[in-house]
Formats: structure tokens, C-alpha cells, sequence
């Protein structure tokens, strides 16, 4: 592979809260990769905990979309007010850049394929790759997106972790666990286009210019860290109450955190089983691109199919 080079930028949260040290851990992992990094200029901004005002950060976002001599695009994390910038954003000169990010940059990847038709990634963000313990998965999968490969079968791997290594003396080790089996809670095999992501970020495009459109799509949803019964119960009822459920072709669940009581499979199926009983399309549950690691990197525009049977398992096409 040819070096690529990519844009770290903040459309979020302010980088300046991550040490030096920890940056460079990034820089090292992603140029042995084969990577060149650069930063938006106003990365480090601070505004109450958001990495500038609005027109801070669309500048660096319309300059990563735009520049002819970057290949990738990459948030160094995700926070709050992302979609800020949507009513923005210059998408006259993407071409075949690959944007990728998870949690708040829901609404910029589904953004992407909405208004371009182009595929944009949920994957792991620059911050991922600054941790001295990423998980092989991780990474991976995101060579695998990066070189454009298909048929690529996504199953559950052997181990996750949820911890929170950035705040550790020398940021680590990790704490990980046994991965769970993905599951299937209604069988089926549903093909179609990936939207989604983060389920509180996909809701508070509702009522908006850029809701997603879930006709017919395959939806990928997943929350953030330590996600309780009751606010997951409120996510659910406003999926249901739209309609959702009914105008996709089928849901699959990313992996929740280990301090979330959803955690727990038996209150994960029985939460989800309110929503779905006699559904007659595949749900599927415990899949590895979420707020866990490892997070695989997944096309949202892209096709892909999901099997929900004895086993469960997604597959980008």
C-alpha cells in the first residue's frame, strides 16, 4: 500500500485535553501502518470542553473534505455538536476520501452517504490508535476498509474491554473479557445499505434536514459509554414510535460497555424482546463496532447482509 495520508480533526471535542505522550503513541502506531498525519489547525481549541466555535471547526472539516493531498478523514474522538456543522459542509470535492468516526460523528458519516451517495465509515477514531494496547481487531479491520476489501464477514471476536485505559498510569494494561457470541433475538437474513451508529446521536437528528432515511436499510445501533436500562428504554420507544423498526430491513446491536447493565444478556434479550416480539425480521445483538473494543470499521452507505440463524454474523458485501 502507497502511504496515505490523513487529517485529524476535532468536529467535536477538543483534542487539547490529550497529553502529548499520548498523541505520539498515535503518530508512531499510524505511520508504522503507513499513515501520515496531519492536524486541523484548530484541533486543540477549547470552548467549553468543544473544540472551538462552529466556524473553527467546519473550517478544518471543509479543509480535510477538500485538500488534494488527503486521502482519509479522521476525528480524533467524538462529544456533543457534530451536527452543528452539517448545514455547512463542502461536499463539492470529497471524491474518494474515506471519512471515518463513531459516537458523536454518527451524524457526519450518515450525512455523507445521504447527501453524496458515497460511503462513508464507523470506525475507530484517531484516539484509538493512541492506545499502547489497541487490539489487533481494531486494526484490522480498519486496514481492511482502507484497502477497500469485501466479502469480509464480521463475527464476534474472542475478547472486549470497556475500561478506561487513557486515565491509567502509562495508559494501560487493559482489562478485557470474553467477547459474546453474536446472537440472533428474531431469525432472518436481511441485505441492504448500513446506516446508523450511535443511538443518541441518529435521535437527535430526528425532526431535522438530516434525519436518516431507514427505508429499507440495514440499521446499526450502539450507545455510549454506561448506558442504563432506562435511558436505553427511552431510545427504544422513540425508534418505535417513528416507525423505524417496521421500515428497516433488519437491526443488529453493537456490543454494550461492561459497566452497562445491558451488558448482561439476559436483561439485554429481555429489554429488547418489548420491542420485538413476533418481528419478522433478523435482530441480531452483540455486534463488535460499538463503544467497546475492539470496534470494527463498517461501511455505512455500503451494502452489506445481515444473517440472524444459529449463528449470527454480518457481512459487507
Amino acid at each position: 500500500m502507497n502511504r496515505k495520508r490523513i487529517a485529524v480533526i476535532a468536529t467535536s471535542n477538543s483534542m487539547g485535553v490529550m497529553p502529548q505522550d499520548l498523541i505520539d503513541i498515535g503518530l508512531v502506531k499510524l505511520n508504522v501502518l503507513g499513515f501520515d498525519v496531519v492536524f486541523g489547525k484548530n484541533v486543540n481549541n477549547n470552548y467549553f470542553g468543544i473544540a472551538g466555535l462552529r466556524e473553527d471547526r467546519l473550517a478544518d472539516l471543509n479543509w480535510a473534505l477538500n485538500a488534494n493531498d488527503i486521502d482519509i478523514v479522521m476525528p480524533v474522538f467524538g462529544g456533543y455538536n457534530c451536527a452543528e456543522l452539517l448545514d455547512g459542509v463542502d461536499y463539492s470535492a470529497i471524491k474518494e476520501k474515506m471519512v471515518v468516526g463513531y459516537s458523536d460523528i454518527t451524524s457526519l458519516i450518515n450525512d455523507i452517504y445521504a447527501r453524496t451517495g458515497r460511503t462513508a465509515y464507523h470506525g475507530p477514531g484517531f484516539a484509538k490508535f493512541c492506545d499502547p494496547n489497541i487490539s489487533e481487531e481494531t486494526v484490522q479491520s480498519f486496514m481492511q476498509a482502507v484497502n477497500g476489501d469485501h466479502n469480509t464477514l464480521i463475527s464476534a471476536p474472542e475478547k472486549m474491554s470497556s475500561d478506561l485505559w487513557f486515565i491509567k498510569k502509562n495508559y494501560g494494561p487493559r482489562e478485557w473479557r470474553s467477547h459474546p457470541t453474536m446472537k440472533a433475538l428474531c431469525k432472518g437474513r436481511a441485505q441492504g445499505k448500513l446506516v446508523g451508529g450511535t443511538m443518541e446521536t441518529l435521535l437527535s437528528l430526528n425532526a431535522t434536514p438530516y434525519q436518516v432515511n431507514y427505508d429499507d436499510k440495514v440499521l446499526l445501533l450502539e450507545t455510549s459509554y454506561k448506558t442504563s436500562v432506562s435511558i436505553f428504554k427511552q431510545w427504544m420507544t422513540q425508534f418505535s414510535q417513528q416507525g423505524v423498526f417496521d421500515r428497516v430491513a433488519g437491526v443488529v446491536f453493537g456490543t454494550f460497555s461492561l459497566c452497562s447493565e445491558l451488558a448482561e444478556e439476559q436483561i439485554l434479550e429481555k429489554v429488547l424482546s418489548e420491542y420485538f416480539c413476533a418481528y419478522d425480521k433478523p435482530v441480531a445483538m452483540h455486534l463488535p463496532s460499538s463503544h467497546a473494543d475492539p470496534i470494527y470499521t463498517l461501511p455505512i452507505g455500503g451494502d452489506v447482509e445481515l444473517y440472524s440463524g444459529d449463528l449470527a454474523w454480518l457481512k459487507i458485501i
